[in-house]
């Protein structure tokens, strides 16, 4: 007699062989469609795993070439807190989406934090990471307001939000030094004064720079990058969703 985890295992087995003739009978019905607006939902909704195949090849030779761009003048020699690695990111989260932004900060403060002329960053490596990742996030959120498409105006804007994400990165990587000396027994309220003041001209240079960089550089940058990757509507019209 079949016991009912025999049974149960049965069912799901014959449910998965049904589910699988479904969904390729439903995607011959669509390839014949040529819907690609159908396309999308059904390989973010059905095949999910297999759509990584179907990812455009010059998206991520793109993404190659600027993570390389952005370690080679992230470990340059460089006056402090004059860097083009917070633009970059914000850039590329702006073209390929905020998850491939927060990816490459993540792989560009790794390299950094080891090999950085600087020193090992030891502590101040994952607030390093986090305040990064944000502002690639924010490109990509940026990215999503402005449908992809770059102005006058935008000039402006990339200029504040550049200014505004170095300002935030600024202040999750003090607290990081408040933290360590935090840790050597040194009074909360004292260890963030000393941080905010020590670190007050490098973060206004470090928020000036990157206010006049994000404003002159992004948008001439960013909009030939779309123009030679073929533009927004090639993102609209792939199957993966970014």
């Amino acid at each position: 007699m079949m016991s009912a985890t025999q049974l149960s295992c049965g069912i799901f087995s014959r449910a998965q062989i049904i589910l699988l003739d479904s969904t390729k009978h439903v995607l011959d019905n669509v390839s014949s469609a040529g819907s690609p607006v159908v396309q999308k939902r059904l390989y973010g909704w059905i095949i999910q795993p297999y759509a990584v195949h179907l990812r455009p090849t010059r998206k991520i030779v793109s993404l190659i070439i600027l993570t390389s761009l952005c370690v080679s003048l992230q470990l340059a020699p460089r006056p402090p807190n004059v860097e083009f690695t917070s633009l970059i990111v914000f850039l590329v989260g702006a073209v390929f989406g905020a998850s491939f932004g927060a990816t490459l900060a993540i792989l560009v403060m790794l390299i950094n934090g080891f090999f950085s002329p600087w020193g090992f960053a030891g502590l101040m490596l994952p607030f390093q990471i986090a305040g990064m990742a944000i502002t690639g996030i924010g490109g990509g959120l940026y990215r999503r307001t402005r449908g992809g498409l770059y102005d006058g105006r935008s000039h402006v804007e990339v200029a504040v939000l550049g200014a505004f994400f170095t300002l935030v990165f600024d202040f999750i990587t003090n607290f990081g030094v408040a933290v360590s000396y935090m840790l050597t027994g040194t009074p909360i309220l004292i260890a963030v004064i000393s941080t905010i003041i020590s670190g007050a001209l490098f973060s206004l240079v470090h928020v000036v720079s990157n206010f006049f960089v994000f404003g002159i550089v992004f948008v001439p940058v960013t909009n030939t990058l779309q123009e030679l990757l073929g533009g927004e509507k090639v993102w609209r019209k792939g199957l993966i969703p970014t």
